[in-house]
């Protein structure tokens, strides 16, 4: 009986080692150069998960200072950006009066800081009111969409600017569901 346990135990343990290596990294190694590219640049990181992002490409998701930040890398160890999360008011004045005068009434789900070799970049994930429908709407139809849900109503969109507030990229976000 006690046979039985012992290797049921080895056998769970066992389980759970190998469920830990393969949501490291899809179960393909990370390069070592990647790590010690990683290591270099982020020497106080911690709880640090890796992806794999492409055939090409890994990501670092780990906790700096205790913030939430990914970093990638190339296959060949190379650095390529940084992002973090950042709130409304790290938002450089120029990106702030872009979204006022642009995208003033849009609401703000997400903002990121990017990093990369060459430049800084913020992204500003918002909340588009999805105008298809024009004209007179009949009560009816009126009280069919307020029963329907909200979300059903709003394009979510991640534009992308640079430090002096110029719009470099806008992605329209297909449904997380």
């Amino acid at each position: 009986m006690k046979l039985i346990r012992r290797s049921e135990k080895v056998v769970g343990v066992s389980a759970i080692i190998i469920m830990l290596f393969s949501i490291n990294c899809s179960g393909q190694p990370v390069p070592q150069k990647v790590k010690d590219t990683f290591i270099q640049k982020f020497p106080n990181a911690k709880n640090v998960e890796w992806e794999k992002e492409s055939d090409t490409e890994y990501e670092a998701i780990f906790t700096l200072e205790n913030i939430e930040h990914s970093a990638n890398f190339n296959k060949e160890g190379i650095w390529l950006e940084t992002e973090v999360e950042i709130s409304r008011q790290d938002l450089p004045d120029a990106v702030l009066a872009t979204l006022a005068r642009d995208y003033w009434d849009s609401d703000i789900n997400e903002i990121a800081k990017i990093t990369t070799p060459d430049e800084t970049l913020y992204e500003v994930e918002i909340r588009l009111d999805d105008e298809e429908e024009e004209g007179d709407e009949s009560e009816e139809h009126e009280d069919k969409e307020n029963n329907e849900d909200e979300e059903e109503h709003y394009e979510t969109v991640d534009l992308v600017f640079n430090a002096s507030g110029k719009l470099v990229n806008k992605v329209e976000i297909e449904d997380k569901d």
